[in-house]
């Protein structure tokens, strides 16, 4: 069995959330997952990918997924670089969760 984590996004400080993504390597677990929210007051990150790579900087093993990429927003080229970019930075360790809307 496999465990993911989905970190603090809401109303919470970025390095608050990157603590929260050390500590669940840390512990054992296998995968962090970003959403994808905008305009929403809750303040969640609008950007799964940025925020992963900046994980993927503070990480070592643990696998980072996208959960979910809403692909009507963007063109199909720009995804597939984007998650190959990560998969890059992350040395193979990206996910790439996509989905039709919310």
């Amino acid at each position: 069995m496999k465990f993911g984590l989905s970190p603090c996004q809401e109303k919470v400080r970025w390095a608050d959330t990157l603590e929260q993504c050390q500590k669940a390597e840390a512990w054992g677990y296998d995968s962090l997952w970003m959403q994808e929210h905008h305009s929403v007051e809750e303040g969640y990150y609008p950007s799964p990918f940025v925020s992963l790579a900046g994980i993927a900087a503070r990480t070592e093993r643990v696998r980072l997924g996208t959960g979910v990429i809403i692909l009507p927003f963007y063109h199909h080229f720009h995804v597939a670089e984007d998650a190959t970019m990560l998969d890059v930075i992350s040395n193979g360790r990206c996910i790439l969760g996509v989905g039709a809307g919310y």
